[in-house]
């Protein structure tokens, strides 16, 4: 399939500010959004040009390009252009590639960045881990935009030891199955039944590529954790199973239902943190529905597009009855250069298939003009290998 080329170039602000040089020495760039910690931008300039009379270094006098600097990237779509990025120069790098002129790479990372340092180990009483978040993030700084579908026990106690603020908190929100990225200034916290933004694309409209799998391997009946009541003295114990997933399932079918044939497949794990019932249940949802997520993955490669960014929905149609439907974007890339222009490149999932005999969605009619795929062009024949849906 011929891939639609994009090629309005993206927009670099510097402390706020537009600057045409940058965008007119511009390479290529790249800018990803993940769950796992703080978003990053990875700009490639030419660092050779016109100086005071002579042809000279463009960049290394560090008067643009330097450590701190505020970096904001603006991409455009059918309605303007939408940011993707903001923060702050963290890295420069030097190119000096055979044959051509030198280059600088710029590394930037978001406002996560300052939650790395530093260590610390103190305790928290009596607090929710949603609020325990929305503290820590404004010792930092930060607003926090809170999504939450349903309400969340206070603790007795959460323990940071020797741990960063950033690895503290990304490990208490995998506790209490909740996400958190960064927009702007604005701490995101969602959990994953609330329904968010939710972007259409049709396969050869918009939707490029997708390689997606449905895979049992990891999948499991029920799962368990135990742990240790300091009170009572006793071992607590709590088990869960579909009904942890049943909400975000949507009338999908599960992999627990395509394993009602084989032998019932149970894992068990121990946790310091189980400290009562509750926690032990809470802790045994939560890994069920971890693992449960990940039933369906794939990965797409999308025509460019600002508003298709981490933490959103996407409803991907034109894939038949099986995995047509809607995705959680679990990690975005948007990437730009001169020779293919630009595109985003999607990580997605979901727990379960969707039911054959259900109606599709009605065809979404996207705005603005869309280069559309040709006749003869069909689904790529080429299967997947591997369980790297990246290769």
């Amino acid at each position: 399939m011929t891939l639609p080329f994009v090629n309005s170039p993206p927009v670099i602000q510097l402390d706020g500010m537009p600057h045409a040089s940058l965008d007119a020495t511009l390479l290529s760039l790249q800018v990803e959004e993940t769950l796992d910690g703080p978003a990053f931008c990875q700009a490639r300039f030419l660092n050779w040009g016109p100086g005071e009379g002579q042809m000279d270094f463009l960049y290394f006098d560090r008067t643009k390009l330097n450590f701190g600097k505020k970096l904001n990237v603006l991409m455009p779509d059918v309605q303007g252009t939408g940011g993707i990025f903001s923060g702050r120069i963290s890295a420069l790098e030097a190119l000096y590639p055979a044959g051509s002129h030198p280059e600088i790479l710029v590394y930037a990372e978001d406002q996560l960045q300052g939650m790395r340092t530093p260590r610390r180990t103190r305790l928290f009483h009596s607090i929710s881990i949603p609020e325990l978040i929305q503290l820590i993030a404004a010792e930092h700084g930060l607003d926090v935009q809170a999504e939450l579908h349903s309400s969340h026990a206070s603790l007795p106690v959460i323990a940071q030891f020797e741990q960063s603020d950033l690895a503290f908190v990304l490990e208490n929100a995998r506790r209490a199955s909740l996400d958190i990225w960064l927009i702007g200034d604005r701490l995101i916290m969602r959990d994953r039944r609330s329904a968010g933004d939710e972007i259409e694309l049709s396969y050869g409209q918009g939707l490029l590529s997708f390689q997606v799998r449905a895979d049992l391997v990891d999948q499991l009946n029920s799962l368990s954790v135990t742990g240790w009541d300091m009170q009572t003295k006793q071992v607590v114990e709590a088990s869960a199973g579909t009904s942890a997933i049943q909400n975000e399932l949507d009338g999908r079918q599960g992999a627990n239902k395509y394993l009602e044939s084989s032998a019932a497949r149970h894992e068990s794990l121990s946790s310091s943190l189980a400290s009562d019932a509750q926690q032990a249940e809470a802790l045994a949802e939560t890994a069920f529905r971890q693992r449960a997520r990940r039933f369906i993955s794939g990965f797409a490669i999308a025509q460019g597009n600002p508003n298709l960014r981490l933490g959103s929905h996407v409803h991907l149609q034109g894939l038949g009855p099986l995995f047509s439907g809607t995705y959680f974007i679990e990690k975005s890339r948007h990437i730009f250069d001169h020779q293919s222009g630009y595109r985003t490149e999607l990580h997605v999932s979901r727990p379960g298939l969707e039911l054959a005999h259900r109606s599709p969605r009605p065809a979404h009619k996207p705005k603005g003009k869309v280069q559309k795929r040709s006749p003869k062009a069909g689904p790529p024949s080429k299967k997947p290998g591997g369980r790297n849906l990246e290769a």
